[in-house]
Order: structure tokens, then sequence, then C-alpha cells
């Protein structure tokens, strides 16, 4: 979990879509800590990593995230 990170007063998170989750995130946010999600490649990965809601998202796909956001 994050009881390290909030131990040391860490400020922000790097985590891998696939070990982000929307509680792991609202854990982060309760402690005002950022969290930026990585490792989408896909349309369905960016889609399912913005559902976890991170503060940041970095992708290899960044044409589909920014249609995403713009619909």
């Amino acid at each position: 979990g994050l009881d390290w990170v909030i131990e040391n007063e860490v400020h922000s998170v790097t985590i891998h879509c696939n070990n982000l989750t929307q509680e792991i995130t609202k854990q982060a946010h309760e402690h005002v800590i950022e969290v930026i999600g990585f490792g989408t490649k896909s349309k369905s990965g960016n889609i399912n990593l913005i559902k976890k809601n991170p503060d940041y998202i970095q992708t290899d796909n960044l044409s589909s995230l920014n249609t995403i956001l713009s619909e």
C-alpha cells in the first residue's frame, strides 16, 4: 500500500496502470499525494486509466488520450 509513502511525506507516486486502483488513488488524494499513472498503449488502456482518476497520465498513445479527453 501507500504506508511508506504517507509515513515519509512523499508528494507524488508513479504507478503502472496494472497496479493502480481507484482505492489507491483515493487513499493518496486523502493524504494530498499526487498520482501519476503510466503504461497505457491503447485506447482502452487510456480509458481504464482515466477511470482510476490519476492526476497525470503518461501514455504511449497520446493521440488516443487527447481524443478521449476532448469527447
